[in-house]
Parts: structure tokens; C-alpha cells; sequence
């Protein structure tokens, strides 16, 4: 694959599994998605190799910055996702500071202005389900 992690079926998986982890534990986890939002247009204006390869950049330049216990993959053509297990308000503020200034200070290689909104959904087991959290996620 084009940015060496996850695929959507992996994420999709691992945030079921983690749902019931929590329901069962009470122990939470949150979900990151780091939207680029102009990455459409980067292909349109600049073509292919570029869109790819700030795809591959954000997509290093993430699993640099997360944890070991953290998961992340390609939710989509513009999204990535980040799981964070047993990580409450406190860890996702942490979390979300230190992947939103990594990206903010990037310089990426083929010199053009990439626009990425980060969100984040702390997931403590009282959601209806999985889904109801990506839907949540997905509206912020």
C-alpha cells in the first residue's frame, strides 16, 4: 500500500474489538481522524506524485509521532485514523497537542500548503455502538 499502514477493514476490526473492551473494563479509548483537507485539490493542481506523496509523509510523519500501543490506518482518501487504547481526556489532549504541532511544524518536500483538521472522540462505553461513535466522529 501506498503509506504503509492500516487499511479501513483493519481500523473497522480493531474499533469493534476495542468497543467491547470498553463496555466490558470501562477503561476508554479514542479515536483520532486527521483530515487533509486539501488534498483533492493538491492533486488537481499539482497532479498524482504529489498528493502521494504528502500521503506518505503525513502518514510517516503519524506513526512517528504516536505511541506503540496506538494503531492508525487510511480511513478513507482524505483520513486517517489513530486509535488510542485505555486513553481518557487527559491522554487524548496530550495525544492531540503533540500530533497537531507535529503536523503544524512539518515541512513537507514537495513545498506546497497542506491543510489538516484533527478530531477527536473519546470512546467510555455508555455509545450505542461502534458505529455511532465513527458517526459522531465524522460530523466534527
Amino acid at each position: 500500500p501506498l503509506t504503509s499502514v492500516h487499511n479501513r477493514r483493519v481500523l473497522e476490526d480493531w474499533i469493534n474489538t476495542e468497543f467491547f473492551r470498553v463496555r466490558r473494563t470501562r477503561s476508554p479509548f479514542s479515536i483520532g481522524l486527521v483530515h487533509i483537507k486539501n488534498l483533492k485539490s493538491l492533486n488537481k493542481e499539482y497532479g498524482r506524485p504529489v498528493a502521494d506523496s504528502t500521503l506518505e509523509e503525513v502518514a510517516q510523519l503519524l506513526v512517528d509521532t504516536i505511541r506503540n500501543t496506538d494503531e492508525i490506518g487510511r480511513w478513507s482518501d482524505t483520513h486517517f485514523m489513530i486509535l488510542c487504547p485505555d486513553t481518557g481526556e487527559a491522554g487524548i489532549k496530550t495525544m492531540g497537542t503533540k500530533v497537531s504541532e507535529a503536523l503544524a511544524e512539518h515541512h513537507f518536500t514537495e513545498k506546497v500548503a497542506v491543510d489538516i483538521e484533527c478530531n477527536w472522540e473519546i470512546v467510555n462505553g455508555h455509545e450505542k455502538d461502534a458505529q455511532a461513535v465513527l458517526n459522531s466522529l465524522m460530523q466534527l
